[in-house]
């Protein structure tokens, strides 16, 4: 396992700080150059050139990254590693954010399901999204619009899941920050979704 110094874990969230108010000050070309810096700072301290190789393969990136990653259960800022959990229409999902140097993308969301029980994006209980950021806007309220749109065209309910799906499932569910979300929904287990969206 590599282990990085406080300055260079220091360095990292200092240049992830600047892109996210690049992003929520809707300044595009100060977020293009501060992801700029970011990827050169990443070559830097994890020792690989990122030009024409996919940033997400490196090992040491990917614990870079880990390293400097949000709390879970709270919201990260853009180009910050980080999971947390929000409704939509009435439905509970694990959102994971990527890292600025994870993908080429400018941000993935991957959405998982944390309850058996309610329809779902997805049928097996898993979906990912990718595009760019939302200017002027948080992860959250970002994932947010993400997944309305897809609720007006790709709600699905639930299949008979594989014993391996639901087993991923319910161990998500008992994650603690999770389960302190779901907690805080009236009943996190009601079908809570128009019948006329499936």
């Amino acid at each position: 396992m590599t282990t990085f110094t406080q300055s260079q874990l220091g360095a990292g969230q200092q240049s992830i700080a600047r892109f996210h108010a690049a992003i929520v000050n809707a300044d595009r070309g100060e977020s293009i150059r501060e992801r700029l810096r970011y990827l050169e700072l990443l070559a830097e301290i994890c020792g690989q050139a990122l030009i024409g190789s996919e940033p997400g393969k490196s090992p040491r990136i990917e614990q870079y990254e880990t390293a400097i990653a949000a709390k879970d259960g709270d919201e990260p800022v853009w180009g910050l590693r980080g999971r947390f959990v929000v409704v939509i229409e009435g439905v509970p999902v694990l959102v994971n954010s990527s890292g600025l140097g994870s993908t080429w993308s400018a941000f993935t969301f991957q959405f998982h399901a944390i309850s058996t029980k309610v329809p779902f994006l997805a049928p097996l209980g898993y979906r990912s999204h990718h595009g760019s950021q939302q200017f002027a806007k948080t992860t959250r309220e970002a994932a947010i619009d993400v997944l309305q749109s897809l609720a007006k065209t790709e709600l699905k309910p639930m299949i008979v899941l594989p014993e391996r799906t639901q087993l991923h499932i319910e161990t998500l569910a008992k994650l603690p920050f999770v389960q302190g979300a779901l907690a805080g929904l009236t009943d996190p287990t009601a079908p809570m979704l128009q019948q006329n969206l499936f």
